[in-house]
């Protein structure tokens, strides 16, 4: 008996995590055909690997769709995603699991980048897996650019270990900063650098 309350506790979360939450929304699929419908939203903390739609909330069937059919999806009133194809970064940049040497390791992948805010002229936008955060930024009509951090672990000739952080984002916003709005370049990047400082990456 003991054994059967343990899987049941086990499995309730999951089956509660599982439960649908159908929002109205749209689909851009990658050969340009529009789907309007319905969506679960799970309100993901880490970005989706896939999305369950429906043309009614009463339909049986349901259409799954991975990153790599689709050119965007938009959760009516709540968020909008886009689809990424190119490389990601794979090191880890929290705590306390940090690398003691710089890693650049990259991965091909196809994934969901979640519509954080959009200007004029870039939008930033966001990607959370089980490795770590990351954040990109993209112009108008161009293809998103991940925004580059790392955090390491460093030996002092002490003996005591030390964070280092490698912020190269700061220097991709301010390269956008004096191509857009360089009469006040330093207004904007400062703002933009305390913004982003304040992000758990």
């Amino acid at each position: 008996m003991n054994k059967i309350f343990t899987y049941l506790f086990l499995f309730i979360p999951f089956l509660t995590f599982a439960q649908s939450n159908y929002k109205k929304g749209s689909v851009t699929k990658t050969d340009g055909e529009t789907l309007k419908g319905y969506i679960d939203y799970q309100e993901w903390e880490r970005n989706t690997r896939t999305i369950s739609f429906k043309t009614a909330v009463s339909d049986k069937e349901t259409l799954k769709l991975k990153p790599v059919k689709v050119q965007s999806f938009e959760i009516e009133g709540l968020e909008n995603y886009i689809s990424y194809e190119g490389r990601i970064s794979m090191d880890q940049t929290k705590f306390p699991d940090l690398p003691t040497e710089l890693d650049t390791t990259t991965r091909q992948d196809t994934v969901f980048l979640r519509e954080l805010v959009s200007g004029s002229h870039v939008t930033l936008f966001y990607h959370a897996d089980n490795i770590k955060t990351r954040f990109f930024i993209a112009e108008k009509g161009s293809k998103p650019v991940e925004l580059i951090f790392h955090q390491i672990y460093q030996q002092s000739h002490d003996g005591s270990t030390r964070t280092v952080i490698s912020a190269i984002y700061r220097d991709q916003l301010s390269d956008l900063a004096h191509k857009y709005v360089p009469e006040i370049t330093s207004c904007f990047t400062c703002l933009q650098m305390q913004i982003l400082d304040k992000v758990h990456w």
